[in-house]
């Protein structure tokens, strides 16, 4: 994470969330990122080696009118019918557009990453 160049033209800040849980750090993060005034929020763990153009890539996606940029990331989960490995970078599409959604794992469609270069997806890893 120190090694990630800021992309020009924006401040950048960093925020360690505290809570009992991943969620719970999350939104203490964010909640600190809002009260410093930020306009854009980056989530990453401290359990990854990221590139160091990662920040300038997706502001990059941002400017060019992308409203949210996910990332696959390597779950640490294991779904046997999925044809996933263990880590591996995942993320899924919900193939029903009905609101509310009716829970049914056939509705979830796991995303090709070959698929497209910004495929849409629901959730991630």
């Amino acid at each position: 994470m120190l090694k990630l160049r800021h992309p020009a033209g924006y401040e950048v800040d960093y925020f360690q969330g505290r809570g009992w849980s991943p969620a719970c750090r999350h939104n203490h993060a964010c909640e600190q990122a809002v009260a410093w005034g930020a306009d854009h929020i980056v989530i990453i763990g401290a359990d990854q080696v990221y590139e160091p153009d990662m920040l300038e890539r997706l502001v990059a996606r941002r400017e060019a009118g992308h409203e949210v940029v996910a990332a696959l990331v390597p779950t640490r989960g294991y779904i046997d019918d999925m044809k996933m490995r263990p880590f591996q970078p995942m993320a899924w599409r919900i193939k029903s557009s009905a609101v509310p959604i009716e829970w049914d794992r056939a509705q979830l469609e796991v995303i090709d990453p070959a698929a497209g270069e910004l495929p849409r997806i629901d959730f991630i890893g």
